[in-house]
């Protein structure tokens, strides 16, 4: 007996016993899955005030402060690459795919375990993106994305860790905002994912969805796919949480720019059995984070990176403005055939409708053009420089080269309507209404559209010798003759001829902390006037400021002065009608510029108004996002945006049905305040429907008073339209804060940015 007790009791001892629950364990582990998405190129941390943090080498650190390496699991839902319409900091094509190759190389140095490519990734074309991910050992997964008949990534591998298997696919949304590989076939996401699920299934013990779909869409997808056990999702996000849950699946969200992870520390089982969700987090990438040494010197060498350009024609196809640019950009492209360039179209989007100003005959038209690209790509330039003739129609330039239009037609009535709807959304998303409008490397060309002049830049850019080049003019407008302090002018013989200019001091006052800076492109413009001006920029709250604040009385921000001096400038009458005597200088005439902070508007912290273009679908998008945030529930006010005065006919259908919903939005603005959360609510499953009847459902508003009260109050259009006028409100969405700061939405990014901000300034608030 003593012998037995002797040994039950070094049996029970502690080490023991932990060796008992190892082996009782073996078959379980811990792992801390950490997922990203939407860096967009954003290589280091961003020192701005309003949203600061990010770094890919910051983001190294973070990640190697979570521990053990063999118990991480680190995941990318796309949206990698820089430039395009979501990159805020997008230094044209050229830096942008510079940016993109670096973030590459730096992610297979960070041995991402699974990424999947985002729509932008691919506007670099997918056979690029293979290369450039293999030769870093960048794990790319996608079900989805078919180029070329061929599979550059594979559909999904397997990772494990501790024994644990993990099977990770990926699938990327179907919308065109940039230009890609047309090689490049998207599926459709769901028939792509159930093709491979059961040999997932096979091949591991948990499954995982890499989701470039945006939040509304992978919700749907975790209902089509209740036994996935992580999406992770990109593209779009409308949830502040890092983690949630759709049944037993983990939904885990991306920040914007690489600013957070998300993390998410699951307990998994050999079995299969669900994993147990211990904790999850938001990691913050900051230069507090540190700064990993091996990163930072993938992104110091930027020279294995391989430039790329490309030039973006915005028209619309009935637009004799849009067609002659067309003639010479035809032009341009026949004596540059390298150059990478797009032509796209113009208009609106509604939910199934398309409308463009010239009206459906030009909606038709443009599909046929689509037609001729896609079915005809070794005419399309032909048919450009046919079409862009004066007094051409696209039926006698398809004539006369040829063309089946018969097979035309067919393309256009079965496909045109989709395709054409990328162009007019890409337009929209960009803001681009004037036909032509010029895009190179990503940046609004300024410069007049002629053969001439764009291959006098490419030259330039590309520092090219060769007849091509040598036979261009000096000039081909006064723009192009700079000198330093002096004032250039283009002569009939292309030649180069230069006046000193007066100087003297332009000022500009700007508000302390915004958004935005219209003051930027003013100060570019008049840089590029007076040349040997001296722009002195100065912020409100300085001892500067305040004087000139006590001096000017100015009502709005940024105020701006021109000196005394400007009168003796060369190219001051150019401006001289849109100026006014201030004191002892001059300044510009209302409405001539920009603002976005409003000194003669009471001030009211914790005022947020919302301006909301309720056809817009990213717009209502974004205003879901607020509605679903608890901090801003019955705290916002959400006002329609409208384009046209109310005062006359409305141009266009779409103008019509927005003035009826904006009506709406107001009367329930006005009268029914606590309940126009609850319509909104309502009106978000549906934007932009007719049908607007069901989203008074559960606001105890009938249909047929809410009609009558519109029609009392028609006023409230008017009024509308006056106030967006004053705050010169013209994207699809911005906030008023305080009712004194306005700040334009150009994207998710920017909306993103303006909440946190505010929750911050929230938070402060005693």
């Amino acid at each position: 007996m003593h012998k037995a007790l002797v040994v039950l009791t070094l049996l029970l001892t502690p080490l023991f016993l932990a060796r008992i629950e190892a082996a009782a364990t073996s078959d379980t582990a811990t792992i801390t899955v950490v997922a990203s998405g939407e860096t967009h190129g954003m290589l280091k941390p961003c020192d701005c005030p309003n949203n600061p943090g990010g770094g890919l080498a910051e983001r190294a650190a973070a990640i190697r402060s979570l521990g053990d390496s063999g118990s991480l699991l680190l995941l990318d839902a796309g949206g990698f690459a820089g430039g395009g319409i979501y990159d805020d900091y997008t230094g044209g094509r050229s830096a942008d795919s510079v940016k993109t190759a670096v973030t590459i190389r730096a992610m297979g140095a960070m041995r991402y375990d699974a990424v999947t490519p985002g729509d932008d990734d691919l506007q670099y074309g997918a056979g690029w993106l293979a290369d450039a991910a293999a030769a870093a050992n960048l794990p790319l997964v996608s079900a989805n994305c078919i180029p070329g008949g061929r599979k550059p990534f594979p559909a999904w591998r397997v990772i494990v860790r501790h024994g644990i298997r993990f099977a990770v696919t990926g699938v990327v949304t179907g919308e065109k905002l940039f230009p890609r590989d047309e090689s490049c076939a998207i599926l459709p996401p769901v028939s792509s994912l159930r093709r491979i699920w059961h040999e997932m299934a096979g091949a591991a013990d948990y499954r995982i969805i890499l989701s470039h779909l945006g939040e509304e869409t992978t919700l749907r997808l975790a209902d089509s796919f209740p036994d996935a056990d992580i999406i992770v999702n990109g593209h779009r996000k409308l949830s502040q949480d890092a983690v949630t849950r759709r049944g037993r699946t983990l939904i885990m969200q991306f920040g914007y720019e690489g600013k957070k992870l998300s993390t998410a520390t699951v307990h998994y089982s050999k079995t299969g059995r669900p994993g147990t969700l211990l904790k999850s987090a938001w990691l913050d990438i900051s230069p507090q984070s540190g700064s990993d040494p091996a990163i930072a010197a993938i992104l110091a060498d930027t020279s294995a990176a391989q430039k790329r350009e490309v030039y973006d024609l915005y028209i619309m196809g009935e637009c004799p403005y849009g067609c002659t640019a067309l003639g010479e950009f035809a032009g341009f492209i026949g004596k540059f055939p390298e150059v990478e360039w797009n032509i796209w179209f113009i208009g609106n989007a509604g939910n199934d409708s398309l409308s463009s100003l010239h009206g459906p005959d030009e909606v038709r038209d443009e599909m046929t053009w689509l037609a001729v690209q896609a079915l005809y790509p070794g005419k399309w330039l032909d048919f450009l420089a046919g079409r862009s003739a004066s007094q051409a129609t696209t039926r006698s330039v398809v004539a006369a080269l040829g063309l089946d239009s018969a097979v035309l037609g067919t393309w256009a009535k079965e496909r045109g309507h989709a395709a054409l709807a990328a162009h007019y959304l890409r337009s929209m998303r960009l803001g681009v209404a004037a036909s032509p409008t010029l895009y190179i490397d990503n940046v609004p060309s300024t410069k007049a559209i002629s053969a001439g002049r764009l291959a006098k830049d490419r030259c330039a850019e590309a520092a090219e010798k060769g007849p091509r080049c040598d036979s261009l003019p000096e000039c081909f407008e006064d723009a192009d003759c700079r000198k330093p302090g002096a004032v250039g002018q283009c002569l009939p013989s292309g030649k180069c001829e230069f006046r000193q200019d007066a100087p003297f001091t332009f000022t500009a006052l700007i508000a302390d902390s915004t958004f935005d800076h219209p003051e930027s492109s003013v100060v570019a413009t008049t840089t590029d006037l007076f040349p040997n001006a001296t722009i002195r920029i100065v912020r409100l709250h300085t001892a500067e400021g305040r004087r000139m604040l006590k001096t000017y009385a100015p009502a709005s921000l940024p105020f701006y002065l021109f000196g005394r001096g400007a009168v003796a400038a060369i190219n001051f009458a150019r401006i001289e009608s849109g100026l006014e005597k201030r004191g002892d200088g001059l300044s510009f005439r209302d409405g001539i510029t920009p603002k976005n902070y409003f000194l003669d508007r009471a001030e009211k912290p914790g005022s947020i108004i919302f301006f909301i273009d309720p056809l817009f679908p990213d717009a209502v998008a974004a205003m879901k996002t607020v509605l679903d945030d608890s901090l801003f529930s019955g705290r916002a006010r959400y006002l329609p945006i409208l384009y046209a005065d109310p005062a006359a006919p409305a141009p266009a259908i779409d103008e019509k049905l927005r003035r009826e919903e904006g009506l709406r939005w107001l009367v329930m603005d006005s009268l029914h305040r606590d309940r126009f959360e609850q319509y909104l609510r309502g009106y978000a499953m549906n934007p932009g429907s007719s049908n607007w009847t069901p989203n008074l459902s559960g606001t105890g508003i009938a249909a047929d008073s809410l009609f009558r009260e519109g029609e009392r109050h028609e006023e409230l259009l008017a009024a509308q339209y006056d106030l967006l006028g004053r705050l010169s409100v013209k994207d699809p969405m911005a906030v008023l804060i305080d009712n004194r700061h306005l700040a334009s939405i150009k994207n998710e990014t920017g909306l993103a940015g303006i909440l946190s901000d505010l929750k911050r300034k929230n938070s402060s608030r005693p």
